[in-house]
């Protein structure tokens, strides 16, 4: 994208202005012991998608009612642990940037409200605009969020940065048509 063409930066939350790893592995950690999985299978699986997903992903034989229980319990491992959540590196000097140049911004997470909330406030960060899984019905890698937040900013969605780590909140930033034929 061109920078020049950029009104408004849309930031992913996780592993871009929060960093959260730790916590995060250390819930995956009690969650594999208590559901028999393998410690590391959620590694490559987790990230960027939801706790029901990843479940269903690591115990498929599970049910409905059951990925349910099993995901609920992840998160409420999540919540119960933000002990070390704190501002990703240059998070904070890149919002001064932003606030400086008077470009708008947004947080668009897969988290939940409360969640969000709680590590955002942990790294020193009060977003203008929030979004999380709760204010959409089609979550990351369907556009959705994104969109939400470009139209609560007030601007085009082909004119944001979209600021990711994983590969589901990058699709979901996809602009909806191609900026480079404008």
């Amino acid at each position: 994208m061109e920078l020049a063409r950029v009104v408004a930066v849309l930031f992913d939350m996780d592993g871009t202005l929060v960093d959260s790893d730790a916590a995060v592995a250390r819930a995956w950690r009690t969650w594999t012991d208590e559901y028999a999985v393998e410690p590391l299978a959620w590694v490559s699986i987790a990230n960027g998608r939801l706790a029901a997903d990843t479940v269903r992903r690591l115990q498929p034989d599970l049910g409905v009612e059951a990925v349910a229980v099993a995901a609920a319990r992840q998160l409420s491992l999540r919540h119960q642990d933000l002990s070390d959540a704190a501002a990703a590196p240059g998070a904070l000097a890149v919002l001064s940037l932003l606030y400086r140049f008077g470009l708008p911004w947004a947080v668009v997470t897969s988290a939940d409200h409360r969640l969000a909330a709680a590590r955002l406030d942990a790294a020193g960060v009060s977003p203008p605009i929030l979004i999380t899984e709760e204010d959409v019905t089609n979550r990351k890698p369907v556009p959705e969020s994104s969109r939400l937040a470009a139209r609560r900013l007030g601007v085009e969605p082909e004119h944001c940065l979209v600021v990711e780590d994983a590969e589901p909140g990058a699709a979901a930033g996809a602009p909806p048509a191609p900026w480079w034929r404008h």
